[in-house]
């Protein structure tokens, strides 16, 4: 998660906009998206979730995925197992 606000250009020093607060914020990285209950008590049924890049459709699934970070649990069990075998075989001495 990013804690430094993002640079903004501006012409002068009064241009600079007001804090935007917390939600200006947004952790990124892939995430299970059956757990986004657990970390985002408000995430919304439908819609992007204010906390996280996650995205659901009307019926709950998980939309705009090429913007997303949500990963399906199946997914994300795939990507530990993948992620897992690629620590095992590390090379040694780096």
């Amino acid at each position: 998660m990013s804690l430094l606000r993002k640079y903004r250009a501006v012409d002068a020093p009064d241009d600079l906009p007001a804090d935007d607060g917390p939600d200006e914020f947004v952790p990124r990285g892939i995430l299970d998206a059956s757990r986004l209950p657990l970390l985002d008590s408000a995430a919304p049924d439908s819609g992007w979730a204010k906390v996280f890049r996650v995205f659901r459709k009307k019926d709950g699934s998980l939309g705009n995925l090429n913007n997303s970070d949500a990963a399906t649990p199946e997914q994300f069990q795939a990507l530990l197992r993948h992620t897992r075998k690629r620590l095992a075989n590390w090379p040694t001495g780096c």
